[in-house]
């Protein structure tokens, strides 16, 4: 006995195109979208690394009493040195299209070893459409952070 399937229909290539269609333009929006977001949280991140070096420099400072230097070269690289070894101990390329300016009598923060800054500075962190100023004042190493959006 054989059996007829003749009430059973599947879907045409028609509308399995459509739908891959829809699914296609969805999944291309969520991307274009997202991808917007995704710089301005890596540039969020990038500079929560950098405050984070600073005081990471100045702890070394203290802890190993050594002085250490947090310097800025050519605006998009960031050196950390012990100065007793002339180590450099870490260095960090920032993200293309980033920018850190650090002015200092120097031009670098340099840490005493009971963690005192030298010289007292500004560092701007700048990534396009908003720039971070950070104000660095003689003492513990304490820091002002200040947002400037450009319009």
């Amino acid at each position: 006995m054989k059996r007829f399937f003749r009430d059973e229909r599947g879907f045409t290539l028609i509308e399995m195109l459509v739908v891959l269609t829809i699914v296609m333009v969805m999944s291309s929006l969520l991307v274009y979208y997202s991808h917007e977001k995704f710089q301005k949280h890596l540039t969020y991140q990038t500079m929560n690394h950098f405050e984070l070096l600073i005081r990471m420099t100045q702890m070394l400072a203290i802890e190993e009493r050594y002085p250490h230097t947090f310097t800025v070269k050519n605006r998009t690289r960031i050196s950390i040195k012990r100065l007793e070894a002339d180590e450099e101990l870490m260095i960090l390329d920032l993200p293309i299209g980033q920018e850190m300016i650090l002015t200092t009598n120097n031009a670098q923060l340099y840490f005493r070893t009971n963690g005192n800054v030298r010289s007292f500075g500004a560092i701007t962190y700048d990534y396009g459409e908003e720039a971070h100023n950070y104000s660095i004042n003689i003492g513990k190493g304490r820091i002002v952070k200040r947002v400037i959006i450009y319009q």
